[in-house]
């Protein structure tokens, strides 16, 4: 689960579904569908009016929230395990997808720190 901002409330299913409620009211806003896998993991980057989930069998959809547009693949995201409990995909627009430790977040490249 995420919560955005808006207080919608973002949750992931074993159905594939993205499910967003209103976290004042409780009363079910939208359903995404596009993942043929469970959802394992959430993210709401406000820059973009986008919401990325990642699923079970390592699919990384991107929605358009603005638009109501269904899911579709991320291109060119190239998943990466930093470590047992991490999930890291690397997204072709400088933008860095993290799955674990919870809560997912989006993150730009310029926005990391040079060690």
């Amino acid at each position: 689960m995420s919560l955005m901002p808006n207080g919608v409330l973002l949750s992931g299913h074993r159905d594939g579904r993205v499910r967003l409620w209103s976290a004042d009211s409780h009363v079910l806003q939208r359903t995404l569908e596009g993942h043929t896998a469970a959802v394992s993991g959430l993210a709401w980057h406000g820059p973009s009016a986008s919401v990325f989930s990642s699923a079970t069998d390592g699919a990384l959809l991107r929605w358009s929230l603005e638009h109501a547009r269904p899911g579709a693949p991320v291109a060119g995201a190239h998943p990466v395990s930093p470590h047992a409990t991490g999930a890291l995909a690397v997204l072709g627009d400088d933008l860095f997808y993290v799955a674990q430790p919870e809560p997912a977040h989006v993150i730009r490249a310029a926005d990391v720190a040079a060690p």
